[in-house]
């Protein structure tokens, strides 16, 4: 993951500091493809700062694979209990509301 830490890692860019260090040495060896996966990098503002954190100029294809929420909820009861099921299933509801619109524009 390259934003897990504590204190939280937006306040330091934290994740596109490591991203531009992890890109840039897999473009030293000739790579030119990354497939970064995370939902809220189909969100035009987080494209647009990971594109900005690989220094070059990217094209980007923005894509998303989706699930019915019985589905998210048993895949995620597969991973999780408790209370830390219960944050994982509020946050998959809370990305699914905040980028519905995006996937629309997508398609």
């Amino acid at each position: 993951m390259l934003d897990m830490a504590y204190p939280t890692p937006w306040e330091h860019g934290l994740a596109e500091r490591n991203l531009a260090a992890m890109w840039a040495n897999y473009r030293a060896l000739g790579y030119r493809r990354l497939i970064f996966i995370n939902s809220a990098c189909v969100l035009a503002t987080e494209t647009r700062k990971l594109a900005a954190a690989m220094g070059d100029i990217p094209r980007t294809v923005p894509l998303m694979l989706t699930c019915t929420d019985a589905t998210a909820a048993q895949r995620l009861g597969r991973r999780e209990i408790g209370q830390e099921l219960d944050q994982h299933l509020d946050g998959s509801r809370r990305m699914a509301a905040l980028t519905a619109p995006t996937l629309w524009a997508v398609l």
